[in-house]
């Protein structure tokens, strides 16, 4: 009875981390929206300032220009709640797997550098993590989840093609192949994170089983003694 109530109450609450990175992967997708929508607004301004050089605004034009820089000026608030977002869960993803094997960084250097470095970090830790989970799964009989091995490097290059997109934003299609890389970035990014979430889940699923057979184990004792 015992175990059955133990185990019914931890499946309906979902381990702390998988819910934040539950967040982050929301925030990615919101996200990705909204870069979107900031590149669309983008290219409003530029048509209409380029119009603005002829004369002045109509008033369909001011309209259309307040709206695409309040978009611009959202698309810098959800980047920010993503980075916070995406920030919390790294640290802590990094921080339980160190609770059986020793990670290549720490959750405060994973973050750091994350914030500095970007995906090209990012990466890294990914792949650290994952290949961390797998042998610690490994080592306790349990699956882990799939994921192909090289989207790791698939990431790193397609950060890299971005720089040149990035410096070559001031024409059209600079800007285009940018956004897109960006969208091609985060979508390999929600995939590795589904993985490592779904991972650490099992780890603690597991860390969890273990602690309550100690307990029963003591409770069988107890019972015995008595």
């Amino acid at each position: 009875m015992i175990c059955n109530n133990t185990q019914s109450a931890f499946f309906l609450d979902e381990p702390e981390n998988v819910r934040r990175g539950r967040s982050a992967i929301i925030w990615s997708f919101i996200f990705l929206v909204f870069t979107i929508i900031a590149w669309d607004s983008i290219e409003v301004l530029i048509q209409l300032l380029k119009n603005y050089t002829k004369g002045s605004f109509t008033t369909i034009e001011s309209f259309a220009f307040c709206f695409s820089s309040l978009a611009i000026a959202f698309f810098l608030i959800v980047f920010l709640l993503y980075a916070y977002k995406f920030s919390i869960w790294i640290y802590y993803a990094v921080k339980e797997q160190n609770q059986y094997t020793t990670t290549e960084l720490t959750p405060l250097k994973a973050v750091l550098l994350g914030i500095v470095l970007g995906p090209f970090i990012d990466a890294y830790i990914f792949k650290d993590l994952f290949h961390k989970q797998n042998a610690t799964l490994e080592k306790y009989g349990i699956k882990p989840a799939v994921l192909p091995e090289w989207i790791f490097a698939f990431i790193i290059v397609t950060t890299f093609l971005s720089i040149p997109a990035c410096l070559s934003s001031l024409f059209f299609p600079g800007r285009l192949a940018l956004v897109v890389l960006i969208t091609v970035i985060f979508a390999s990014y929600i995939k590795v994170m589904q993985v490592i979430i779904a991972n650490g889940r099992s780890l603690q699923q597991k860390r969890f089983d273990d602690l309550l057979d100690r307990k029963v184990e003591e409770i069988l004792k107890q019972r015995e003694n008595s």
